[in-house]
């Protein structure tokens, strides 16, 4: 779902979380966001590409531009291993 049509569904439903994941393909952060139904509806371009971010802290701006107030959880997935 595009910027705007997350926009529009959270004036009808609105989301229960963002959630923050770093997607270890692109080496980058990408958004979901959590329905009443649990449900996750990923943030994408027109064309139904998933938007990738640099850092979390922008990941974080672009979900405040469909919602300011929305809880967020920021779920790492990447391991440290130690020598």
């Amino acid at each position: 779902m595009t910027l705007e049509e997350l926009k529009v569904r959270h004036q009808n439903q609105p989301w229960q979380e963002a959630v923050v994941l770093f997607d270890r393909l692109s080496m980058e952060w990408v958004v979901d966001f959590r329905g009443p139904d649990d449900g996750l509806h990923p943030l994408t371009d027109a064309k139904g590409c998933r938007v990738s971010f640099a850092d979390e802290q922008v990941a974080e701006a672009a979900i405040a531009l469909v919602t300011p107030d929305c809880p967020i959880q920021l779920v790492q997935q990447q391991r440290s291993y130690d020598d």
